[in-house]
């Protein structure tokens, strides 16, 4: 009898963005990333889908896409940032469980309820609206509707399990603790509350109204260690548990088993390094066993179908031994840390979260039933617009009883958006951790402001007040295990008023974002986050002591349609001193004939302070967006450096023999020395970087130059930093990589592989230890047309030495 393996990922990040910009901002405990997104990313993600297996001698033998055989689901909120940030990634995840569906006759990926809401601890409209906004955010990313759902921390109750039967689910994967009793083939019931469940068959749980939902119960096993112990230190650890658990069955010998197991997916590469290598391996392995079949839950479902019934506890979840206390009270279940803390904190966040939304459900309601005659179904159906906004019109168009005007439109969308924050303002991490002060409370508390700014916008501005106070009297409730410099405790209102209002970003803000930018002498964006720059004019002060720049900008909120103008007018004093203002667009002329008269920067100031005492709004660097604002407080920086730096590399370049003889001798430098040399040579080696990524000429005498830093740091013992340069030039390559991919049958593939080979040579020398993450899927497909199309295997062998280069392995021939 034929051993089948599945092995489930729940991937998934909470939704991180900022509210008013749905842009995730610099998180700096993500260095050197930009954010934790794209750090799991470039650790996990990514490399799942080509995993490198290396053989004896750490040859990469073959590139393994595990997407194509694990069962896996994806939060939707991080899949919209992948489409964003990471779409090779989202592409290759989309093409991987197309794979399966050719291989299996089913797809290995399923949905998610949307936003990751604890279901039982949600009232009927939102779990409705979780369900129908995770089915469809998952036909439109896989062109299929899903099979299974997964629950948010798998937390479930018999409510939960109706909304998933009459929306259409067919199964869903729980932990072996959440069943209760079960029987098999209509047999005697038998306790299973301990755990003890037999887990490799799938089981009938029938709702109140009488349908069904399957559900598999995993391996609890295998699962704790995946995620806390270290079967994935070696493949044949985890194919080892695996046959142990076929092994120890218990079931009759002729029924179809399925050993399987589900953890959280960022385990095979971000919390285990290299935990994707050890699952392709293992995928390999068991691949090669004629005895096993690797499958997924739904092909498992078609072949055998369930043979017991099951019933469950009547609230449970896999994080919590408390039902889904985790979410709402201090139970106990916690990260850790110091034992003197608690989490009462949790019951204030969820009732103040919970007003907010019934304070806020009677305005969207009387407000939308002027448009719709039913305002919760259009919730339900506003994800066509959340999952693409240029759907916009023709939503309205289908949904609204009369034609709209301008500005009813704009209210329309308002109203709705305000009840999307309303949802995310549920997410579980909220309440997962320690401490309500950790940032993953503190992005309720800005989906929340975020919805309460709406509502005001909306017209709600007296109610959104009053229900704002009522929100943060109950979040004074939730004391902080942190205490302030006076020793007191934060508490929730304070979060609140220091984390969620501070984040609030509108047109203004964004105004100046893009006057900032004029200054600094970007090119003007097209879009500044969520928002469409739609009108630009930019004006430079002539003769001015110092950089003044005026300007009039239109902009329209891609969410709400919401316009609107202004004139800006900002001057930089030196350094970080930039300050402007903000001023309706007819002021402008008189304003620059103002500071047209005024020749000397002192002059300047006090014609912006004048404007300002009468009424303009005033900015500094410190108002702008906190991305732009570091970058622009960072290049004034390194402008200063850049004459010291190049300094000090003439110099220690010219006393190079002098250096390498100290060196010789045995004589062992300074750390202080070191450190400086290593600076040095690495900002003079980022520079030749860059002249080779703006492809400087034909590049042979840069990468001359570049070899003979690396080697000066290498004799001299100093280490380079070039993390930052080794992404930007990954980044390069598999641009590279995607216009040959491109490459039509019949055209010429000389110049594309040309281009893919200079910049893998780059790669070679800087990537270092660099997982190549983005590189490395696009090889795989690369890799897969070459051994169908022999002008492709011929035009690309040239590759070969390059990308062993850049691998710091082999890489086995197609």
């Amino acid at each position: 009898m034929k051993k089948y393996v599945c092995i489930h990922g729940h991937f998934y990040q909470p939704p991180r963005e900022n509210p008013w910009l749905e842009e995730l901002e610099r998180e700096p405990s993500a260095s050197p990333h930009h954010d934790w997104n794209a750090r799991i990313a470039d650790e996990c993600y990514a490399p799942n889908a080509a995993a490198r297996i290396l053989d004896g001698g750490l040859r990469v033998e073959q590139l393994f896409d595990n997407y194509a055989r694990m069962s896996f689901n994806f939060g939707p909120t991080l899949l919209s940032w992948m489409e964003r940030h990471a779409p090779d990634t989202l592409s290759a995840i989309v093409e991987a469980d197309a794979a399966s569906r050719l291989r299996l006759g089913q797809g290995n990926a399923i949905a998610q309820v949307y936003n990751h809401m604890i279901m039982p601890l949600a009232n009927e409209r939102d779990k409705r609206t979780q369900v129908r906004w995770g089915l469809a955010d998952f036909r439109l990313r896989f062109g299929r509707p899903a099979r299974g759902m997964w629950l948010a921390e798998t937390a479930v109750d018999a409510a939960t399990m109706k909304m998933l039967a009459e929306e259409g689910v067919e199964f869903t994967i729980l932990s072996p603790f959440q069943a209760r009793r079960f029987r098999v083939d209509g047999g005697a019931w038998a306790d299973c509350g301990d755990g003890s469940i037999p887990t490799g068959r799938a089981y009938r749980y029938t709702t109140e109204s009488g349908k069904v939902v399957k559900v598999f119960f995993y391996d609890g096993g295998i699962a704790r260690g995946i995620a806390f112990e270290r079967l994935l230190s070696d493949a044949s650890h985890l194919t080892s548990a695996l046959h142990a658990a076929w092994a120890a069955r218990r079931a009759p010998p002729d029924e179809p088993w399925l050993v399987h197991t589900a953890t959280d997916g960022e385990s095979y590469g971000h919390h285990f390094r290299f935990g994707d290598m050890a699952l392709a391996s293992a995928f390999a392995r068991l691949e090669a066993d004629p005895d096993v079949e690797v499958m997924n839950y739904a092909t498992f479902l078609d072949r055998h179908g369930p043979r017991g019934d099951v019933e469950l506890h009547p609230v449970s979840a896999w994080s919590c031994a408390h039902g889904v206390g985790r979410w709402e009270r201090d139970c106990g279940c916690r990260m850790g840390g110091d034992p003197s803390h608690n989490q009462r904190w949790r019951t204030a966040l969820r009732t103040a979260l919970n007003l907010l939304r019934d304070q806020l459900a009677p305005f969207f309601e009387t407000s939308m039933l002027a448009f719709v005659d039913d305002p919760w179904a259009l919730r339900d159906a506003y994800v066509d617009v959340v999952l693409d906004r240029t759907r916009m019109a023709s939503f309205v168009a289908r949904h609204a009883r009369r034609a709209l005007s301008p500005d009813e439109q704009v209210r329309f969308f308002q109203l709705l958006e305000l009840q999307r924050c309303a949802l995310l303002m549920f997410t579980s991490c909220g309440w997962f951790f320690d401490d309500i002060a950790g940032p993953e409370s503190g992005i309720l508390m800005k989906y929340a402001a975020r919805a309460v700014d709406l509502a005001a916008r909306a017209g709600f501005v007296d109610g959104a007040r009053a229900l704002e106070r009522d929100f943060m009297t109950e979040l004074a409730a939730g004391e902080s295990n942190t205490r302030r410099p006076d020793g007191g405790r934060f508490d929730g209102r304070e979060l609140y008023r220091t984390v969620a209002r501070p984040a609030q970003v509108d047109a203004g803000r964004v105004a100046v974002s893009l006057a900032l930018q004029c200054a600094n002498s970007q090119p003007a964006p097209t879009h500044i986050a969520a928002w469409r720059v739609v009108l630009h004019e930019e004006l430079a002060v002539d003769d001015a002591p110092v950089p003044c720049v005026s300007g009039r900008v239109h902009l329209v909120d891609d969410r709400t349609g919401e316009a609107e103008a202004t004139a800006f007018v900002v001057v930089g004093f030196g350094g970080i001193d930039w300050r402007g203002v903000l001023l309706p667009e007819r002021e402008l002329p008189r304003l620059r004939a103002r500071l047209e008269d005024g020749p000397e920067a002192s002059a300047l100031a006090r014609v912006l302070d004048k404007e300002i005492g009468g009424g303009a709004r005033g900015f500094t660097l410190r108002e702008a967006p906190a991305d732009l604002r570091d970058e622009i407080a960072w290049r004034s920086l390194t402008r200063r450096l850049d004459l010291t730096d190049a300094v000090i590399a003439e110099l220690l370049l010219s006393e190079r023999a002098l250096l390498r003889g100290v060196v010789g001798m045995g004589t062992t430098l300074s750390p202080s020395l070191r450190a400086l040399i290593g600076h040095a040579l690495g900002r003079r080696a980022r520079d030749v970087v860059h002249e080779l990524l703006r492809g400087a000429g034909s590049g042979a005498p840069y990468m001359r130059r570049l070899r003979t830093l690396l080697d000066d740091a290498a004799e001299l013992g100093v280490t380079l930093e070039l993390t930052g340069v080794a992404r930007d030039v990954e980044a390069d390559a598999a641009r590279a990589l995607r216009a040959l991919l491109r490459v039509e049958a019949g055209q010429p593939l000389e110049p594309a592989v040309a281009a893919v080979a200079r910049l893998l040579d780059v790669l070679g020398l800087v990537a270092h230890d660099r997982p190549l993450s983005t590189v490395l899927p696009l090889v795989a497909r690369l890799v897969v047309r070459a051994r169908v199309d022999e002008h492709v295997k011929l035009a690309t062998s040239s590759l070969l030495p390059a990308l062993d280069r850049a691998c710091r392995t082999a890489f086995v021939r197609p």
